[in-house]
């Protein structure tokens, strides 16, 4: 399964992003389990395509703000959670959930738990007195840090001088 799964970082360039992010998870992975470099995105709307992968920066995601309106997507209920939903509205108890409403209630469970904690690490970037967007914000928020084989996104604190880059990653799990 293919998933984005963007990656904060300090760079001079879209390249150097790039590279200096697939240099920290080259270890991640295996010959199933592998991920490629698609592009960058400025905190002033750069963007550096890396001609590679599914997830390359294009109209639909090439501003920060099309970037925090796609995470705020990813955090809306699926179709998973749909049915687990109705069946929790109705009253059913989880014993008697059938096989797919238990696997929906897997996936909303699943999707709550990252909405929840990413809520609770949501001052994760911000300096003291700094105003707190009222949704999603990637430059200073993360989400299903580390879960690569999600979609997400995770900060890498490179502590490089320049520019805040997104790293589009086409992660294959």
């Amino acid at each position: 399964m293919h998933n984005l799964h963007l990656i904060r970082v300090t760079a001079n360039d879209g390249k150097e992003a790039c590279d200096i992010v697939g240099s920290h998870i080259e270890d991640w992975g295996n010959e199933n389990n592998w991920r490629t470099m698609c592009g960058a995105v400025s905190q002033d709307n750069e963007v550096y395509k890396a001609y590679d992968g599914r997830y390359e920066p294009d109209a639909n995601m090439d501003t920060i703000a099309k970037i925090n309106k796609m995470v705020e997507g990813w955090m809306k209920p699926d179709w998973y959670s749909d049915s687990a939903r109705k069946a929790l509205k109705r009253g059913k108890p989880i014993e008697k959930f059938n096989q797919a409403e238990l696997y929906s209630l897997k996936f909303y469970t699943e999707q709550l738990g990252a909405i929840v904690s990413w809520k609770e690490g949501k001052k994760y970037r911000r300096k003291k007195g700094e105003k707190v967007a009222k949704g999603f914000d990637v430059l200073n928020e993360i989400f299903r840090e580390y879960d690569y084989s999600e979609f997400g996104v995770t900060d890498i604190d490179n502590g490089d001088e320049g520019k805040i880059w997104i790293v589009f990653v086409d992660m294959h799990s």
